[in-house]
């Protein structure tokens, strides 16, 4: 514990990571952060972990090159990227944000977590003030942050936003302060006060009925996720698995993020339709007969039948009916075939399969990665889409075995 305790000491002080510190022009950036950002919110999800993000402003950064010189501006930029990178833990990540902005994410942190975070940040900043004709000149900082809850549907990119809302609604009352997302729930202004409001406070009013209608969609998706569990822990298993991979193959194929929401969420669903299967066929150790298998292939529109009562998934609801259909046409329900099927249940479809094929099963043992990579080779254009094979089999080349989730049922 003393090690730890010291090693982490030796992080907060400026001085100490001054020594190794890269250059600004090699600062991580905004695309870079974003990766590595996905990456562990990934595997917060995973954990059951939370995750924070933090925007740090510094407050009138053009006063440092307006009353002084863009060299001095420099020196204080470089004296926050210090502290930032200083303020965080080995896990953490860091990056320019913008011009006079910076941005952490804190793996496994709650809101309050990252606020002592801040609170070190602001310990650094103070600790090597910087000077200017021998004169100590004060930084000041403003800081927005939010977090992701465990297990939650939402994109790096909707989490930056909320963090980037709590940032603006310090530098509004005046800089130098730190603000929460929770925060700004409480502060928003009531239904009955909205008609005397500022513009600002109505627009706060209804980002935050747009996150409680989001997090009520997310809490009924997790319900349905729930009754597949009591009926079958295998499918949830699974479920979140397939969620992961759909998730790794839709970045490298570069969905943009409302996309690639869809099909996470549809990636969790996708398996509700078993809810309809009897369980005597859900856990049949053997093979199943001709009979069982056509109960089991009509789950795609049982859970369609089920969900189609939820508004909120109508995107959702043809992926989760179509990621058994065959690039050939030879899947269900439909036979689609090629471009007639889905895009993103063609991208479900390789995830699904996938992780059937890494997991073991009471009747088969989990293939190697080597061989799952052999089976989408030779499924390619028959079982699956020749664009989305490709580019699954070029992610389990540059994955480490370790780092692949796999159900074991």
């Amino acid at each position: 514990m003393q090690s730890v305790q010291k090693e982490t000491m030796s992080r907060l002080d400026p001085a100490v990571v001054r020594q190794d510190h890269p250059s600004p022009a090699s600062w991580p950036g905004p695309r870079e952060f974003l990766e590595r950002l996905a990456e562990m919110q990934a595997m917060c999800c995973r954990q059951g972990k939370p995750l924070s993000v933090v925007l740090v402003d510094v407050d009138r950064f053009h006063e440092c090159n307006e009353l002084h010189s863009p060299a001095f501006g420099d020196r204080v930029l470089h004296h926050v990227a210090l502290a930032s990178a200083g303020a965080c833990r080995s896990n953490d990540i860091w990056a320019r944000h913008a011009a006079d902005q910076f941005i952490l994410g804190l793996h496994g942190s709650t809101e309050s977590q990252a606020e002592a975070v801040v609170r070190r940040l602001l310990q650094a900043i103070r600790h090597n003030p910087v000077r200017v004709n021998n004169l100590v000149y004060p930084i000041s900082i403003s800081c927005g942050i939010a977090a992701g809850q465990p297990g939650g549907l939402e994109t790096e990119h909707e989490l930056i936003k909320r963090c980037l809302t709590s940032l603006q609604h310090a530098q509004r009352e005046g800089g130098q302060r730190t603000i929460l997302w929770s925060q700004l729930n409480r502060l928003a202004p009531s239904r009955q006060t909205l008609d005397s409001a500022r513009i600002e406070d109505v627009s706060l009013w209804v980002e935050r009925i747009r996150r409680q209608l989001q997090h009520a969609r997310q809490e009924s998706t997790r319900v349905l996720v729930a009754a597949v569990e009591a009926k079958d822990p295998f499918t949830t298993r699974h479920s979140d698995t397939v969620a992961e991979y759909v998730e790794q193959i839709a970045r490298r194929l570069q969905l943009p993020p409302r996309r690639l929401r869809t099909l996470r969420t549809a990636s969790i669903l996708h398996d509700v339709g078993k809810l309809g299967v009897p369980d005597a066929i859900l856990q049949k150790p053997g093979p199943l007969t001709d009979e069982e298998l056509e109960i089991v292939r009509r789950h795609p529109t049982t859970g369609v039948e089920i969900l189609s009562h939820a508004s909120h998934l109508s995107e959702e609801l043809p992926l989760i009916l179509h990621h058994h259909e065959w690039y050939d046409g030879k899947g269900y329900p439909a036979g689609l075939r090629g471009d007639e099927i889905p895009f993103g249940a063609r991208i479900l479809a390789a995830a699904d399969a996938l992780d059937a094929m890494l997991s073991r099963r009471s009747y088969k043992e989990p293939y190697t990665i080597e061989r799952a990579i052999d089976e989408l080779r030779a499924g390619t254009g028959r079982q699956f889409d020749p664009l989305v094979a490709s580019t699954t089999i070029e992610w389990l080349d540059s994955t480490p075995a370790e780092d692949l989730q796999a159900t074991d049922a």
